[in-house]
């Protein structure tokens, strides 16, 4: 006989976080527009304000799909500074360093990241593959590692990706630093910018030692791919290199190996749908850190009318600082993120935007579990048998404007994965 369960719901409120790890297979890539070629995999490029794609946009119309890849959750953000001029300038330390390493201190977990919790994709756990969502929760763990400086001499034009792989292999092991696969490598170099190709830097994967890494090449941007910061906060070349870095950073959370989210014909990654589109003059993150940075893709605003409107006219950029639309997302109230399957675990759903209150529904369903509702921000609940189930929150605000959210359980001997994917 088939041993029914129960989910007891208790109304406690709780906020609590856990970090995952991505620990999925990558499918091959295939070559796109704005893909380019060369030794090693495929690197996407950003390019300068004014260039124009194959539809005579910066990238093509309408939304961004899911192509069955994987997304980064919590990653871990390393820049590595490469040049032999690096060394011998005064101001490079106090300058670009520092204020790189303040932006990426304060973009985790940033309402500028939030925008990015609506993606989802492919992960591994228990050797099976389950579908993962970007939370808040995750994108808060993401963690800056720190910086290095390699005076050894940079390619003079643009490398290739297994170039770039190979120059942060060799700093992390000369650092003692084990390369993950849930790292991002930004590597900054004295590469001079082609005006001609009017590249400002690329992202793309490589394989160091068993890591399946995540890298990003950056071009010397002193005097170019300038967002026009008129704050007097950072230098060009530091506000240039901030710009281009959370444009980076955003494409590689949601496509870390070029075949999770981008329009249909590749090109139209999260941060090219909004390249060069600022709906605010400055961002604050995380830290109270202030940059110009450029609006990234939802998907969820351009459907319902309620972003900014990018180059091409369509209303779905977003930078974090206003949300006109409510909108919600679960966070796990657990860790360890694997739990015994007769203890309670707990969820809180959050919202913003919109106009408040909130009220907040929750929805378990599942093949084994008689379907629950419930009321408020958390939900607590109890599984007596292994077996997969779904948790959905709905928010609705004042006036009556709605958004979902799902959250994938999956478990297995004697424990549920509350937050699918094994404690990092």
């Amino acid at each position: 006989m088939k041993t029914s369960r129960r989910l007891p719901l208790l109304a406690t409120v709780s906020c609590l976080v856990v970090a995952c790890t991505d620990n999925s297979t990558t499918p091959t890539e295939s070559p796109a527009a704005r893909r380019v070629s060369g030794a090693g995999p495929y690197k996407h490029v950003f390019h300068g304000r004014g260039w124009r794609g194959p539809t005579g946009a910066y990238a093509p119309p309408g939304p961004m799909t899911d192509h069955g890849g994987a997304v980064m959750t919590a990653p871990k953000t390393y820049a590595i500074f490469w040049g032999t001029s690096l060394g011998t300038d005064p101001t490079f330390t106090a300058d670009k360093m520092t204020g790189l390493a303040t932006f990426f201190q304060g973009v985790g977990g940033s309402p500028y990241e939030r925008i990015l919790t609506e993606y989802s994709g492919s992960v591994w756990v228990n050797d099976t593959v389950l579908y993962t969502y970007l939370t808040l929760d995750s994108l808060s763990h993401y963690g800056f590692g720190g910086s290095f400086v390699d005076n050894r001499s940079a390619p003079s034009s643009d490398p290739s990706s297994s170039t770039v792989t190979a120059e942060v292999c060799s700093v992390l092991s000369i650092n003692g630093v084990t390369p993950s696969q849930n790292g991002f490598y930004s590597v900054y170099a004295t590469t001079p910018f082609d005006p001609i190709s009017r590249i400002c830097a690329w992202h793309s994967y490589g394989d160091c030692g068993n890591a399946r890494i995540k890298i990003a090449f950056y071009f010397d941007l002193d005097n170019a791919c300038s967002p026009n910061d008129a704050s007097g906060l950072h230098s060009s070349g530091l506000a240039a290199l901030a710009n281009v870095s959370a444009h980076e950073l955003s494409e590689t959370i949601t496509d870390p190996t070029l075949v999770t989210w981008y329009a249909t014909d590749g090109s139209g990654e999260v941060g090219d749908k909004c390249a060069w589109t600022f709906s605010d003059p400055l961002v604050t993150l995380a830290n109270g850190a202030q940059f110009k940075l450029q609006d990234e893709w939802s998907n969820k605003a351009y459907s319902g009318g309620f972003g900014y409107q990018n180059q091409i006219g369509e209303a779905g950029c977003l930078d974090g600082q206003v949300w006109p639309h409510v909108m919600v997302s679960i966070t796990s109230g657990n860790s360890p993120s694997k739990v015994p399957t007769q203890q309670y675990c707990n969820w809180t759903a959050s919202a913003i935007g919109g106009t408040p209150p909130y009220t907040l529904t929750w929805t378990v369903e599942g093949s084994n579990v008689t379907p629950l509702t419930a009321t408020g921000p958390t939900l607590s609940a109890m599984e007596y048998t292994p077996g997969p189930f779904a948790v959905y929150a709905t928010v609705t605000d004042a006036g009556g404007s709605t958004d979902n959210f799902l959250r994938d359980v999956r478990g297995s001997s004697g424990y549920w994965d509350i937050s699918n994917c094994p404690q990092g």
